[in-house]
């Protein structure tokens, strides 16, 4: 039985219900489909577009951060939680063949 349930079974909810197993958590993700990760699958575009091609992602995660009014969620996290989640996909996904940077 679980002692937790997700719902939502794109990146979002798929990150959130490992993080909660790694912690001890019985987890269940509840979706009405197969979720989103299947329209791009292998790519996590952190701030590729913003919205023109963006050279730098870290200057992209700034510019959105700062637009908006402060509104996007980049405002909240900032550079380095965007690199520390980053990192934490990498290191789940060492054994899985990923390539990327």
């Amino acid at each position: 039985m679980s002692d937790t349930v997700v719902v939502g079974a794109g990146l979002a909810g798929l990150s959130a219900a490992v993080r909660l197993a790694d912690a001890g958590r019985r987890v269940t993700v509840l979706s009405a489909g197969v979720g989103g990760l299947q329209l791009s699958p292998g790519l996590i575009d952190v701030a590729g577009y913003a919205p023109d091609r963006v050279a730098r992602p870290r200057d992209g995660i700034r510019a959105l951060a700062d637009g908006n009014g402060g509104r996007h969620p980049y405002a909240t996290l900032g550079v380095e939680r965007v690199e520390r989640a980053l990192e934490w996909i990498r290191t789940l996904a060492a054994g899985l063949g990923f390539v990327g940077d």
